[in-house]
């Protein structure tokens, strides 16, 4: 289940049920209408392993953890976060 987050303040996120490996970024990323869902400065798409793995087969359109919406994603590739090193886009 994708869940949404800023960058600069609430990333990765620490999910409870589910392990977040990689985001991808909105269409429109940073003028999308997608907030982080802790606060209000835009947000990524943060997706767990099944998530990637639907990704890379093409889908493009993730829903978080309630029926309120969908979100459409870039195709840019997914980004693997290294906290060491600054972001890796994996473009995959």
């Amino acid at each position: 289940m994708a869940l949404c987050r800023c960058l600069e303040k609430h990333s990765p996120p620490n999910g409870r049920k589910h392990d977040y490996i990689c985001y991808v970024k909105p269409l429109g990323f940073p003028q999308s209408a997608v907030v982080c869902g802790r606060c209000e400065d835009p947000g990524v798409v943060w997706l767990d392993g099944d998530e990637v793995n639907s990704y890379r087969k093409g889908q493009r359109i993730f829903s978080g953890p309630n029926a309120f919406a969908k979100i459409k994603v870039e195709d840019n590739g997914v980004i693997i976060p290294n906290s060491q090193q600054g972001d890796k886009n994996a473009n995959t």
